[in-house]
């Protein structure tokens, strides 16, 4: 982590031939001081941490394979959110923003749309009073045009964002990743007929994790009804290969024989002979999955450990 300009540049002028990952912390001098990375041949992570909209431009962004936001501790707009290097990113790269969110109205004509070539993108979320304006603002300004995988998620496991199926729809639309996308994490709020129109416009997906909330009071989607239809074969997911579910307050909504099916339905699709899944769920409740669901073959159960407030 670097943070002082005076040390920095004293100690690390022409000597970044072995410099790999970069930590910055926006002192109040802002990141003028930053131009001694610009020639670092091996650096190839960024993580920042501060104003995402105070980061170098002069690194060399060409090389970079990682770039993580660290914005937890404020609260950002959308706008704010949009100004983070995602025009910079190279093909093949990995872009993770971490954030806390909030509504801010935008004056007429500030309508800024970004672009980003990253292949792995993770968006790990707390909108705040659950705007859900502010997501579905933020998706429908983004366009992903080499995106393999995506994460969808909330930043603690308190408050989860409630799903923007139409803004999602207009991202997919602007970024054309219907038969790009092998990898989807949604551990937002959705309804069951939000989630299983979703995944029909996905035929390329191999891996899907999903979630019921941690708040119990709110719809479970994993249950017998969705593992049922999930089940019948060429419905959808015909390339899917490894399936996992966050069940925090145990399997009450699923019957061995609907988990069965699930199970099973790979050994008929020839191009997926095997299905791998896993159910996460609290240390609480494992008992009673082992007497209940455990011996159903081929899945595998997980203590799931929350972590955040």
């Amino acid at each position: 982590m670097c943070t002082h300009p005076d040390l920095v540049g004293r100690r690390s002028l022409g000597k970044l031939e072995h410099l790999q990952m970069l930590h910055l912390q926006p002192c109040r001098d802002g990141m003028r001081w930053v131009q001694v990375f610009d020639d670092a041949p091996l650096l190839s992570e960024l993580v920042l941490t501060g104003s995402p909209d105070n980061f170098p431009r002069s690194l060399p962004w060409n090389q970079m394979n990682k770039f993580t936001f660290s914005g937890e501790s404020e609260l950002w707009t959308v706008d704010q959110i949009l100004a983070l290097p995602w025009e910079l990113m190279p093909i093949h790269s990995s872009f993770f923003a971490h954030a806390s969110m909030k509504w801010s109205a935008e004056a007429p004509g500030q309508c800024r749309a970004v672009s980003c070539r990253a292949s792995t993108i993770e968006l790990r979320l707390k909108i705040v009073n659950r705007s859900q304006r502010a997501l579905g603002k933020l998706l429908s300004r983004l366009t992903f045009t080499n995106l393999s995988k995506l994460t969808l998620r909330p930043l603690y496991t308190s408050g989860n964002p409630t799903w923007c199926q139409e803004e999602f729809k207009q991202l997919r639309t602007q970024s054309m990743f219907e038969n790009t996308l092998t990898h989807l994490t949604l551990l937002f709020v959705i309804k069951q007929t939000e989630l299983l129109e979703t995944l029909r416009t996905l035929p390329a997906l191999e891996f899907l994790r999903i979630g019921d909330t941690v708040q119990p009071a709110l719809v479970n989607i994993v249950n017998n009804d969705l593992l049922h239809t999930l089940a019948v074969p060429g419905s959808m997911l015909q390339n899917l290969r490894e399936f996992e579910a966050e069940v925090p307050h145990g399997p009450h909504g699923i019957s061995r024989p609907a988990l069965s099916a699930f199970m099973t339905r790979n050994s008929i699709l020839l191009d997926t002979p095997t299905l791998k899944a896993t159910f996460f769920v609290e240390k609480e409740y494992e008992r009673n999955v082992k007497q209940r669901l455990k011996t159903v073959p081929g899945c595998q159960w997980a203590v799931l450990e929350f972590s955040g407030v």
